[in-house]
């Protein structure tokens, strides 16, 4: 898949748009296995992006089917599934759980080449590039009060936020070899 752009800068797959910020619902969602799940409208390309934020639907897609989170298609089994973020430690556990999706190695490539946040990781030294290997999934139970504040109604039952991605086995490379062109 191509990614979408905005005045010529590459939009992430799961970055939502300003079209798409209005009406979160809470809904069952398939996605998830028919759990209720906050989702929000679905209208990629309208607007103007919302870089440093997800769309819910397209962040659960992406970590939950294997999509890239720049492009949005599909890693393959065999292509390297790049992290270009820490993640974050779970709490209560010594896990750390990312809610930024894999991406291709070209796409994370390319992105390292525009985005001003992993420009600024790589020219400070600090950019964590981890090849995932082995992973898991978790799905985040929001409080009710969340719920709420995002929906304007109070759900009882469990509701679905974003998935995480557990990473159990990785390399971790440098920003040189995400650099590197691909031959």
């Amino acid at each position: 898949m191509k990614p979408l752009t905005y005045n010529g800068q590459i939009v992430p797959w799961t970055t939502p748009w300003t079209a798409e910020m209005t009406d979160h619902v809470v809904k069952r969602e398939h996605i998830v296995q028919g759990a209720l799940a906050i989702c929000q409208r679905i209208a990629p390309g309208e607007g103007k992006p919302l870089f440093g934020t997800q769309h819910l639907q397209r962040q659960r897609q992406a970590i939950i089917q294997g999509r890239c989170d720049v492009c949005g298609g599909v890693i393959r089994p065999g292509q390297h599934r790049v992290l270009l973020h820490p993640g974050t430690p779970l709490k209560g556990t010594n896990e750390v759980g990312h809610t930024m999706a894999p991406a291709h190695r070209e796409c994370a490539r390319q992105a390292a080449l525009v985005c001003p946040w992993i420009i600024q990781k790589i020219e400070g030294g600090s950019l964590t590039v981890i090849v995932a290997k082995k992973t898991r999934i978790l799905l985040a139970t929001l409080d009710p009060e969340i719920v709420e504040a995002e929906t304007g109604q109070l759900y009882e039952l469990p509701v679905v936020g974003h998935a995480k991605l557990i990473v159990d086995k990785s390399v971790k490379r440098d920003a040189q070899w995400l650099l590197r062109e691909l031959g």
